[in-house]
């Protein structure tokens, strides 16, 4: 096993290192999407009950709070696993570069990785920004229904 040139760790240690964030980051993004998806689902049928119900002004109020203190926590979780897959994806990108820095920069691995990154930027601004129009949604209700 010839070592990766000055990183101090061998090919098969880059390669273990690679499929294992490789994996995690796909785990991650699974979740991201399987939590926005449980998100939407819960919080859309929670707010189709009580824009369109009529129910007490305590109830309502109740549900408004909650689900704009969940809707501002949400968008804290959905940043801090956005930024570990976009941290993810540049230690993938250095630990390929490293195992064979040729082939990497002749398949355009940079490009790749580049526009890895930022659909990743896009798709996490815009799923806080649709969290965040629900939960204003529901801070604006509060302040009319009050």
């Amino acid at each position: 096993m010839r070592s990766i040139k000055r990183s101090g760790f061998s090919r098969d240690d880059a390669i273990l290192y690679y499929d294992f964030k490789n994996k995690s980051i796909t785990k991650a993004t699974e979740i991201i999407i399987k939590a926005f998806s449980f998100y939407l689902i819960v919080t859309l049928a929670i707010s189709g009950y009580i824009f369109t119900k009529d129910i007490k002004i305590v109830e309502s109020n109740y549900f408004l709070v909650v689900g704009s203190v969940v809707s501002i926590l949400f968008v804290i979780i959905l940043l801090s696993i956005s930024w570990g897959v976009l941290t993810g994806l540049r230690d993938i990108e250095n630990t390929l570069r490293k195992i064979n820095y040729r082939t990497f920069s002749s398949l355009g691995m940079n490009e790749f990785f580049f526009r890895g990154k930022m659909v990743g930027i896009i798709v996490a601004i815009c799923c806080c920004l649709i969290i965040f129009s629900i939960g204003f949604g529901f801070l604006i209700k509060l302040y009319y229904v009050s």
